[in-house]
């Protein structure tokens, strides 16, 4: 309660006494610990009656006190006056349910609250919590959040992803099994711990860039002006199918090794975290082992199937006006580097 508790009244004491003494049966609860219980007992046992008058309430108080240490901490006198204090019960709920379970059984404490506040008003303003309460709202807080940051990463990747490979649907591709590999990664984080904390859901994160990152490689050499500068040879495919065919070759030629490579110097780091006993460090490592084998199929084996299949032939966003404008935007780029790149060497010059 806050600084408005008025224990002298015996209207409060009586509201207190029923607060603990007659919870409601939704509320499911099997043990309390009240002082105000014990008071009661303890003036029937001094031939008492309950609730007492403010002028006698003081001294019975603290002498109920000294009886009953215990009491002690659950009240708060300052200048030997009750100023705040606190109930706890013990509730029949798995701390370990559901999140939303859990919040929707806080909503019964609220509402029951809410009810004894507005009947109660000299009592003061009551509040309640419970560890679980705010574990449930912290992992639906950190949940909510982590799907909105996954949400804007892909989203601002597919349009960064089309404006680098000049392409709406290989941008759709490169996003879409980005999706399917951290899908794959949540499937193994489960099988090994069998839950995602936040722990897991940090490194799930962590890994999205390692998700798309040869996927990515794969669709920009394939999007590449050079991937058809070799003349097709003999071969009875149409000329459709020819380019594809060139395309994918090319980007197996041009990156295929380099991101082999890169992948088994990538799972090779990740081990030693894997190993660490700090709880961040192991998870982050398991997810990079975990991310980057399939990253890797999808990038030498999905990839190239949808691109052999329905890959684009002619690169274009399909929009000229759009088109246009990301050229200048690259070609602006282009001169800011070429400028920089003549300051350093006229800096560098004798």
């Amino acid at each position: 309660f806050n600084g408005a508790l008025h224990i002298s009244d015996p209207e409060v004491q009586r509201d207190l006494y029923a607060l603990c003494a007659r919870p409601p049966a939704p509320l499911r609860v099997v043990g309390r610990s009240c002082w105000i219980e014990d008071f009661r007992t303890y003036l029937v046992e001094q031939n008492e009656r309950f609730p007492l008058p403010a002028a006698r309430l003081g001294g019975a108080l603290l002498d109920f006190v000294r009886r009953e240490p215990g009491a002690r901490r659950q009240m708060w006198f300052s200048d030997g006056v009750l100023q705040a204090t606190v109930l706890s019960f013990e509730v029949e709920v798995d701390p370990r349910a559901q999140p939303s379970t859990l919040l929707a059984y806080r909503r019964l404490w609220d509402a029951h609250v809410r009810d004894f506040n507005a009947r109660s008003p000299r009592a003061g303003v009551a509040t309640h919590t419970s560890d679980s309460w705010v574990a449930a709202s912290r992992h639906v807080t950190f949940t909510r959040s982590s799907a909105v940051t996954l949400g804007t990463t892909l989203v601002l990747s597919f349009f960064l992803l089309a404006w680098s490979l000049s392409s709406w649907y290989l941008a759709f591709l490169a996003c879409l099994f980005a999706v399917v590999v951290l899908g794959g990664l949540v499937f193994f984080m489960l099988a090994i711990f069998g839950d995602i904390g936040h722990m897991e859901m940090m490194a799930i994160l962590l890994s999205v860039g390692s998700a798309s990152d040869f996927s990515v490689h794969m669709l920009h050499a394939y999007s590449s002006e050079h991937a058809l500068s070799e003349q097709a040879q003999a071969t009875k495919l149409a000329a459709l199918q020819s380019s594809r065919l060139l395309r994918v070759t090319f980007a197996f030629r041009s990156v295929g090794r380099p991101v082999l490579v890169s992948a088994v110097t990538r799972v090779g780091a990740a081990a030693f975290l894997a190993m660490c006993s700090l709880s961040a460090f192991h998870r982050v490592g398991l997810a990079n082992m975990c991310v980057t084998p399939l990253a890797l199929i999808v990038a030498f084996g999905q990839i190239p199937a949808a691109l052999l299949m329905s890959g684009p032939t002619t690169l274009g966003l399909g929009c000229p006006r759009l088109s246009a404008a990301l050229l200048r935007v690259q070609a602006w780029l282009a001169r800011r580097r070429e400028r920089r790149s003549r300051k350093r060497a006229l800096g560098a010059g004798p």
